[in-house]
């Protein structure tokens, strides 16, 4: 290992205290407290390649697809047999929409352990976008099995989709929520890859809950829109299930997303009146 001129490793056992500390930011939703402790390991040892997966995870955390891959990909470099860099950088190519490339990676990380709750959930997305629903569902429960952090998606028909965006929206109140009762609500499975790229940064597509189409020119009620095609809420069914374990985190998630754009639409909309 070479190190940079004038400077010292640390401590073994500073240097674990170092990794758990960033693993427990990470944890605990500050991925960017989790890149300045890593930085700091990985300024003393370059090629540390626990302090750069978890770089790496900290960077996709933070929505930064092309660096998050650059540095996974330093780590299975560094470490071939690195199951959990292989499934975070299937992960990230799943999130830019590269689906090939994201199944040989969950494959690759599967080979190496069996037990790798990241890649079964990884890959039952995967079967699930491609229609293989048993495929999925088999997935989805090795990863439940094997890690808390992945609840079994709970089955939601129609009317239960439609509450949840009720429940949504009157938490907004007023014009908001008259607004959204009042608007047509499509329900698809899964959104297209086009329509995740279309967002700055591109949305992931296993995150996007959904999203509102406007006519254009906008109008503010549904009901009297001239060019003739009404506003619709799209919302995607798969994607809500698999988050459906906590309402309350739903309910929310869908509330700072679809209610929040709405809010944002009608706002603009009255400023131009």
């Amino acid at each position: 290992m070479t190190m940079p001129p004038g400077s010292h490793a640390p401590d073994p056992a500073t240097e674990a205290d170092l990794l758990h500390q960033a693993e427990t930011a990470l944890v605990e939703g500050r991925p960017e407290t989790t890149l300045e402790i890593c930085r700091q390991v990985l300024s003393h040892v370059p090629d540390h390649a626990d302090a750069m997966f978890l770089e790496a995870e900290a960077l996709r955390d933070l929505r930064d697809a092309e660096e998050a891959e650059e540095v996974y990909r330093r780590v299975v470099q560094l470490d071939p047999a690195h199951s959990e860099a292989w499934s975070g950088l299937g992960t990230v190519m799943f999130e830019q929409g590269r689906l090939d490339e994201a199944g040989r990676c969950h494959a690759r990380a599967l080979r190496l352990r069996d037990d790798n709750a990241d890649a079964y959930y990884g890959r039952a997305m995967l079967r699930e976008r491609r229609g293989d629903v048993l495929g999925a569902h088999r997935d989805y429960v090795r990863a439940w099995r094997l890690s808390e952090r992945y609840p079994l998606p709970r089955a939601l028909d129609d009317d239960a989709v439609r509450a949840l965006l009720h429940e949504a929206a009157t938490e907004a109140g007023g014009s908001v929520a008259a607004w959204i009762d009042a608007t047509p609500v499509v329900i698809l499975e899964l959104p297209e890859l086009e329509t995740c790229e279309a967002y700055e940064p591109p949305a992931s597509p296993a995150e996007l809950l959904g999203h509102v189409s406007y006519p254009s020119p906008p109008e503010l009620s549904p009901a009297g829109a001239m060019s003739g095609f009404p506003p619709a809420i799209l919302l995607y069914r798969q994607n809500l299930e698999r988050y459906a374990d906590d309402r309350p985190q739903l309910v929310h998630a869908l509330r700072e997303s679809v209610v929040a754009h709405v809010e944002e639409w009608l706002a603009a909309s009255a400023i131009g009146e």
